[in-house]
């Protein structure tokens, strides 16, 4: 089976590695020319546009920045849809918006094909060990077509519903681990302050109804240990964000904590760590500490 992986990142290029591993016969495309170079070199046959990708291939795996590459690489010039095959599927595991999946899966049906929205989740490692969790929205006969290839990447494939459904279950994940890691951070700056240690603070949070993901795991993991190994940045938790507040917008809602959380996420890509790792909790902190009043203030 041909498979192709449109945008051969961080994430693509692993999902492309195991496809390899897994005796797929592996296409790629990216807009930059480096990231195909180097899954070039890992044996992916590199083609010179989405078009192309979608003329050779049976299964379609994109994996971009936001919704608007997916929607440019499915709908622009020399887009998926201009070589697309009848019964080809379209897995697209970019975070994205759901409205945008919605509207790209409406103009590949009207071509006798399908599209299934499949963002993952877990991060880097999982990638590489092919555990991670995939939640998907769409038809459930397509899934199941899809099934053996999302097994190659993910451990964890979650049905949640009609085209879309992926998309918004991720969306309102990111912006619950986006508001917990501030609010967790907060609460650690608060309690160091007060003479506690990191230790007994965790511990007393987990004993408690103040436990979550942040104090269970990642504080253990990556704090206390000060082990800050993560390829996500500031900026994509920022635009992650966004995407959830697009969604309420479009609903009519608003998102005060979302709002104010994208805001402090906007000042510390910009104000401290650029582009650096967002799970350098010390650091935030850091920039928290007796700058924070004045640096949200400020910029209201």
């Amino acid at each position: 089976m041909n498979i192709g992986v449109i945008g051969c990142g961080e994430l693509g290029s692993r999902m492309a590695k195991r496809l390899l591993l897994h005796d797929y016969n592996v296409f790629g495309y990216d807009c930059c020319q480096v990231a195909l170079d180097n899954v070039a070199k890992l044996g992916v046959e590199p083609l010179k546009s989405p078009k192309e990708i979608a003329s050779y291939c049976e299964v379609i795996i994109t994996c971009v920045t936001d919704q608007y590459a997916v929607e440019k690489c499915i709908m622009g010039e020399n887009g998926v849809v201009y070589g697309l095959k009848e019964n080809t599927i379209v897995i697209e595991t970019t975070t994205s918006l759901p409205s945008t999946t919605k509207k790209i899966g409406k103009a590949i049906r009207e071509l006798g094909a399908d599209l299934i929205d499949a963002p993952v989740s877990r991060g880097i490692p999982a990638a590489d060990n092919g555990t991670l969790s995939i939640l998907v929205g769409g038809r459930p006969s397509t899934l199941e077509r899809s099934r053996a290839i999302l097994k190659v990447l993910g451990t964890d494939i979650i049905h949640c519903g009609e085209l879309g459904a992926g998309h918004a279950v991720k969306a309102i994940n990111m912006m619950m681990m986006a508001c917990n890691l501030l609010t967790t951070t907060e609460i650690v700056l608060l309690g160091e302050r007060s003479g506690l240690s990191l230790v007994t603070i965790l511990e007393e949070l987990n004993r408690n109804s103040g436990e979550n993901y942040m104090t269970s795991h990642h504080f253990p993991k990556y704090v206390l240990t000060n082990s800050y190994q993560s390829n996500f940045s500031f900026e994509l938790m920022y635009k992650d964000l966004n995407i959830a507040i697009k969604m309420a917008d479009d609903m009519n809602l608003s998102l005060l904590m979302g709002q104010r959380c994208a805001h402090i996420y906007k000042l510390l890509s910009t104000n401290v760590l650029g582009s650096d790792n967002m799970q350098s909790v010390k650091e935030i902190q850091k920039w928290m500490g007796d700058k924070y009043v004045q640096k949200v203030t400020t910029a209201k």
